[in-house]
């Protein structure tokens, strides 16, 4: 009994390498909650989140929020070359990005004018 240290007790504390790191990434770029994340890596939200807050002074959904506009990046880029060669993409995109829009020509809503003619 001659060491005097203090018995911290718990448990040891849960470390993330560059591993987990690149996975933590990765499953933020497809948009995964850091429910998925944390199952993913072995530990709960809230140590997820401290660890998030320890390396980069943000919390967990910022952390998140922001890698995941790389995935959102990629994922544009992957739809801009399939349109290439995919009609229907092309469509999608020219109705989502350029305001085009199926053309209907029964669509006039307006009040019509019928005439008939009763013969004699």
């Amino acid at each position: 009994m001659g060491k005097n240290k203090k018995n911290k007790g718990g448990r040891p504390k849960i470390e993330f390498d560059a591993k987990d790191w690149k996975r933590i990434d990765k499953m933020c770029e497809i948009q995964c909650t850091a429910e998925e994340i944390s199952d993913v890596i072995g530990c709960s939200v809230d140590t997820l989140d401290r660890r998030v807050k320890e390396i980069g002074g943000v919390s967990c959904a910022e952390y998140i929020k922001s890698k995941a506009s790389f995935g959102k990046t990629s994922l544009r880029r992957s739809q801009w070359n399939m349109a290439k060669h995919n009609t229907a993409m092309a469509i999608f995109l020219g109705k989502n990005y350029l305001g085009q829009r199926d053309r209907n020509d029964d669509d006039d809503t307006g009040p019509r004018e019928i005439k008939v003619t009763i013969g004699e």
